[in-house]
């Protein structure tokens, strides 16, 4: 007679040859490219938005022989 198990299926139950991703997920300081003393909410701030705006208007609006 089978066994019934009383608890439910884990995900590793039904897939077992899964990949750990947990590696992806460590943000070391050294693997910031700015330091650590990169600020980004204040470098955001120095941004002129609408010149970012213009120029992604632009990008996105303008034809280009290789698309």
């Amino acid at each position: 007679m089978a066994r019934m198990n009383s608890g439910g299926q884990s995900n590793r139950d039904w897939w077992p040859n899964q990949l750990n991703l947990k590696m992806l997920h460590q943000n070391p300081p050294s693997g910031n490219p700015n330091g650590g003393a990169f600020d980004y909410a204040d470098e955001f701030k120095k941004l002129d938005l609408a010149a970012v705006k213009k120029d992604l208007t632009a990008l996105m609006t303008d034809s280009q022989d290789w698309w």
